[in-house]
């Protein structure tokens, strides 16, 4: 599925919404994503579902959605809008999308984490 990318306000992205809830339920701390984001730039964006009414809401990305949230936070103004994936589609797909993008993240090992 193709999907545009946008520039949006970071304040925007919502979560939870009409019935749309993330799979994940454990999450870490995002200081090392933080730290990532700023040195790299974010590397990969969010993906956002824009409803019929213009809300936006979170697919997938929460550990980003978070990080950025608190980089804006320690410094107003530098990640007030964020680029994201739009999602064109309805509820069965968000949810899918969402536990695909999550089935597919998987953690790199001790082993590799040393030889990257």
């Amino acid at each position: 599925m193709q999907r545009k990318m946008e520039e949006v306000k970071l304040a925007d992205i919502r979560l939870n919404e009409r019935g749309f809830s993330n799979c994940r339920k454990v999450f870490v701390p995002v200081d090392e994503l933080k730290a990532s984001i700023s040195r790299n730039g974010l590397l990969n964006p969010p993906v956002v579902w824009k409803l019929e009414d213009g809300t936006l809401v979170l697919v997938s990305g929460y550990q980003r959605l978070s990080a950025l949230t608190a980089l804006e936070a320690e410094n107003p103004g530098q990640y007030a809008s964020v680029t994201v994936s739009m999602y064109e589609g309805d509820l069965t797909g968000a949810v899918t999308l969402n536990i695909e993008e999550n089935l597919q993240r998987v953690d790199l090992n001790a082993a590799d984490r040393a030889e990257a």
